[in-house]
């Protein structure tokens, strides 16, 4: 079976993960927490909206991940190349490869960056599918348990590194875009 290629799918799931997390964030930090005796009205209401925003993630990531193994005939290879040797050399040739170009100022063509690219795309994957997947299993097996409060220290641990990866993500994009280079020109 032959999957679409457009870029349509990947832009919306993006988007809809980028939208949630301010959503995510916020709400965590002003909610109500299961296993606190508070019960404001305001609490439940944004513990609600971190559940609920939580699940819609859960399955928008779940969504992208399909994309993205549908697009990709090899998707671990691909989001992971530092874990075989030819996919380290490629890695490691355009790490220095940027490292040169960045030096004089100057952006590497997205043809020369692929196997970074992809590295840091998987690296956010990572971050991103540990963040929902330990809340998707904390909302399974109900947030007030003890259990669930000891892997929501663990959800937590994901939050610093997610946002690192955001940033850095997004800022190589725009700076990909202001030197011209068109992102989501190919399939």
């Amino acid at each position: 079976m032959e999957f679409p290629r457009s870029r349509t799918a990947l832009v919306a799931l993006h988007a809809l993960i980028i939208g949630a997390i301010p959503l995510q964030w916020l709400s965590s930090e002003l909610m109500a927490k299961p296993w606190s005796d508070e019960q404001s009205v305001r609490g439940q209401l944004l513990f609600s909206v971190h559940y609920w925003s939580g699940i819609s993630t859960f399955a928008a990531f779940a969504a992208l991940v399909t994309v993205l193994c549908f697009r990709h005939p090899r998707p671990f290879a691909h989001f992971f190349p530092w874990l075989h040797a030819a996919g380290r050399q490629q890695l490691v040739a355009e790490l220095r490869h940027t490292a040169g170009e960045l030096a004089q100022w100057r952006m590497p063509a997205i043809t020369q960056t692929r196997h970074l690219a992809a590295a840091v795309e998987g690296f956010g994957l990572s971050m991103l599918g540990g963040m929902v997947c330990s809340g998707g299993l904390i909302a399974l097996i109900g947030p007030e348990t003890n259990l669930a409060h000891q892997i929501g220290e663990i959800h937590e641990i994901f939050f610093a590194p997610l946002l690192a990866y955001l940033g850095v993500h997004g800022g190589a994009a725009v700076l990909h875009h202001r030197a011209g280079h068109r992102l989501f020109a190919e399939p």
